[in-house]
């Protein structure tokens, strides 16, 4: 049995919709089980939205990273369905197969409710408080994306992101959320949390997953090579959300006028 339920296996659990009580619910019960590693295998056959969340250099976007080549693996392989990355991430790997996410393409493809050009597609978003920012819900552009949220499996699109914390990203894209991954950069020797991004020592990341709808902790990782993974993309790369904004906004935001 998956550590993940399937979002077809499951009836959500209703919230008020006051974003008030929404924003002010008790934080998740974690439950205690034995660690275990998330079983990919079980769980690549439905479609889901996944975030992953922690302070700098917590190993967040290396997390996400990993988890979409594994999917993006095991779907290829076990189920025959050749799904392709699109991240705005950048990709030093060329053997990965994907594409750079361009937000104007996304837009006009959900307004017009068109198909991608790739029928199966994992969307992998890093810093996704950047593109659906919580303070700015009420925007053309924040309201855009979330129609292209709810419709996402209805399209067989897996839908993962980053961001510090949950609460920076739109409430409409929490509510969605399958399933979370609080994560942490750790000391090899003693295991300790580490808060520091110039730190010399040896790590590993841990990553605790939470079940959002059932409010319970499902699984929890350690990785011990993350260089592996941050490789094959530039974790430096400055997100650009300037390509999401017209060009009426840019010539206003540069002049000042704002």
């Amino acid at each position: 049995m998956s550590i993940f339920p399937s979002t077809f296996e499951r009836t959500r659990v209703k919230i008020e919709d006051n974003p008030v009580v929404q924003l002010l619910q008790e934080p998740p019960v974690i439950v205690d089980q034995p660690e275990q590693e998330p079983d990919y295998n079980q769980y690549t056959d439905t479609f889901q939205i996944a975030g992953w969340h922690g302070y700098l250099g917590s190993g967040k976007s290396t997390g996400m990273f990993e988890y979409s080549l594994e999917v993006q693996d095991i779907n290829l392989n076990e189920l025959g369905m050749d799904y392709i990355l699109y991240t705005n991430l950048k990709i030093l790997n060329t053997e990965i197969r994907c594409r750079p996410i361009v937000f104007p393409e996304l837009v006009e493809h959900t307004l017009n409710a068109e198909p991608f050009d790739d029928q199966y597609i994992i969307w992998s978003f890093d810093e996704m408080e950047q593109y659906f920012d919580a303070r700015a819900s009420a925007e053309l552009k924040s309201r855009i994306f979330s129609y292209f949220i709810y419709q996402v499996r209805k399209r067989k699109h897996h839908l993962f992101y980053t961001s510090p914390s949950a609460y920076l990203a739109d409430i409409r894209l929490r509510n969605e959320t399958d399933h979370s991954t609080k994560c942490e950069k750790r000391h090899v020797d003693n295991k300790k949390a580490c808060y520091s991004p110039k730190c010399r020592r040896p790590h590993y990341y841990k990553y605790v997953t939470i079940d959002d709808i059932q409010r319970k902790k499902v699984g929890t990782y350690r990785e011990y090579n993350p260089t592996y993974f941050q490789n094959q993309f530039d974790s430096y790369d400055i997100i650009k959300p300037i390509d999401m904004l017209s060009q009426k906004t840019i010539e206003r935001v540069m002049s000042g006028n704002y």
